[in-house]
């Protein structure tokens, strides 16, 4: 049983049922997300099999199971470029801050600074 705050904010989500196909298969599926976008989403999955499984093979769960795995796989791999990105850029950002500070502090208080002496 929801309680009355739960089911308040269940009840404002704007709920739907979709239709997608994926590997010959129709699946309906409850979501929050535009239709646009959870069909995107089967696409992606749909063409992910197409890479794994030969035409006119079947589709079993283990198929399915093996294209998760996949598109997982590919995700992480991602968030990790991700995040050595980030690391990379707020390294370079530090370094270029010491860089300031340093030309600031050469300068010192009411001198030009050396950018402005050209």
């Amino acid at each position: 049983m929801l309680g009355p705050k739960l089911r308040a904010s269940v009840e404002r989500m704007a709920v739907k049922t979709i239709t997608v196909r994926v590997g010959g298969q129709s699946y309906r599926l409850v979501a929050s997300a535009s239709e646009e976008e959870v069909q995107h989403l089967a696409s992606v999955v749909e063409r992910k099999l197409s890479e794994i499984v030969a035409p006119g093979k079947p589709i079993t769960a283990q198929t399915l199971l093996l294209v998760a795995m996949a598109l997982a796989h590919e995700l992480e791999e991602a968030r990790g470029k991700a995040d050595t990105t980030a690391t990379r850029a707020q390294d370079a950002f530090g370094r270029l801050l010491q860089r300031v500070d340093a030309a600031l502090t050469r300068a010192g208080p009411g001198e030009p600074s050396p950018s402005s002496q050209a």
